[in-house]
């Protein structure tokens, strides 16, 4: 997943991977997020997480500018944290001043309206979601553009298929049926039941 931040940021140069939230407190996509990031070798993990919003703007701001070479931001955070932290970076008026190229998220959703808050705070960002849990790997990204959130699956990492009422695979087109992930990286691969 540290190759797809990248890809969001662009082609050259050292990126900051601004995490957001605690890896402890972590669950689902934002855990794989933050795990796969952080291996990736153009990526200078930054965890400033688990303080007050105010502290860790304060913290990324000195840690960022330490950076040689840095050439764009990728904020990693859940919804709730994020909007407060663009909040904090709004009323100090230095969205432009750090350079957040990307943002990647997930564990929550987002509206339209808080997505058009974070470009108008962070001009020119990409925002992206992952659809995930812990057991199923990340299944699936998403990008936010004119026409909403659009999805892409993400098939090295997981199998994705319907199953009846009795749990039974389905194979008929057109036939009904709920959404299951099966992770292809696990011991004894799991199957992750959507409720989609």
């Amino acid at each position: 997943f540290g190759k797809l931040c990248v890809s969001t940021l662009g082609p050259d140069g050292v990126y900051g991977f601004l995490n957001l939230v605690a890896a402890g407190g972590l669950w689902g996509a934002g855990y794989l997020l933050y795990t796969a990031s952080v291996s990736h070798p153009r990526l200078v993990g930054l965890n400033v997480a688990g303080r007050p919003v105010a502290q860790m703007v304060d913290l990324a701001s000195v840690a960022l500018a330490q950076i040689d070479n840095l050439a764009g931001i990728c904020i990693v955070s859940v919804p709730g944290i994020l909007m407060e932290f663009a909040q904090e970076i709004e009323k100090r008026g230095v969205g432009r001043k750090l350079g957040v190229r990307s943002i990647v998220y997930g564990g929550e959703a987002m509206n339209v309206h808080q997505v058009n808050y974070i470009r108008r705070i962070f001009p020119g960002v990409g925002v992206y979601s992952v659809y995930s849990s812990s057991e199923a790997n990340i299944m699936g990204w998403g990008q936010w553009g004119d026409d909403g959130l659009v999805f892409r699956l993400v098939p090295s990492s997981s199998v994705i298929w319907l199953r009846d009422d009795q749990g039974v695979a389905i194979t008929i087109p057109g036939k009904i049926g709920e959404v299951v992930a099966t992770c292809l990286f696990a011991e004894t691969p799991p199957n992750f039941l959507t409720n989609d």
